[in-house]
């Protein structure tokens, strides 16, 4: 009988390496998909970003607010959001291409803070941020 309890341990404990083995593999391939989507949508963005600065029109738009986000010893980091006019029409969006780090309630920058902001003349919901503007 104790034939058979080596011989099933010696049969069966492969099996589990391997699947270990494969859970590994899974998770590391779940991993390389989410940081790939990661920096793709980040190089997108910034092409898009760019193309829009090229085109230059360009208007002066205000800081809106920085709405917090989640972080760790009271600090956080936001996106700005900006508003501006195009047309008698007024648009906002959110800055994704720059991050700013909050401490303890701190603002990073004040609301109405200025800065150019690039559009797009065929959409001009569709906008990049430039200099800030004193």
């Amino acid at each position: 009988m104790n034939d058979r309890v080596s011989v099933w341990h010696r049969a069966t404990a492969p099996r589990r390496q391997r699947s270990g083995v494969a859970a590994l593999v899974i998770a590391l391939v779940i991993v390389a998909l989410v940081v790939g989507i990661g920096i793709t949508s980040r190089v997108i963005t910034q092409n898009r970003a760019d193309e829009i600065i090229a085109q230059g029109q360009v208007v002066v738009g205000d800081a809106v607010e920085c709405p917090r986000g989640a972080g760790r010893y009271g600090r956080s980091r936001c996106f700005i959001v900006w508003s501006y006019e195009v047309d008698g029409t007024t648009y906002t969006f959110k800055d994704r291409l720059k991050r700013y780090a909050r401490f303890l309630g701190q603002q990073v920058v004040d609301r109405g803070q200025r800065a150019e902001i690039y559009y797009d003349p065929a959409d001009p919901s569709q906008a990049a941020l430039g200099r800030f503007v004193d």
